[in-house]
């Protein structure tokens, strides 16, 4: 037997870890989208309905984030949107 074949791992283990990995990629892009979505409502909200200055919501960045933690708390389990994550749904918002 080769030293190649020694190192070699076992076909199913390997094929179990890529299948994880691959899974563990969806599930993080899955919930990176449903934060986009969360914080894009709560910037939708603010900039439908909220006060504005001319032509320019008086909504910030900060304003959106503390708006989807507030909406989406429970959900969000402690991981609340960043004030990045609000930058750019204000931006998504803005932008319809």
């Amino acid at each position: 037997m080769s030293t190649a074949t020694k190192t070699r791992k076992d076909p199913v283990e390997s094929e179990a870890e890529r299948r994880e990995v691959r899974n563990s990629r969806r599930r993080a892009k899955r919930r990176a989208e449903a934060r986009q979505s969360k914080a894009r409502h709560a910037a939708f909200e603010l900039c439908a309905w909220g006060a504005w200055n001319g032509d320019r919501p008086r909504a910030t960045a900060v304003d959106v984030a503390g708006r989807a933690n507030a909406m989406y708390g429970a959900y969000l389990k402690g991981d609340d949107i960043t004030v990045q994550e609000g930058a750019d749904a204000l931006a998504w918002a803005l932008s319809l």
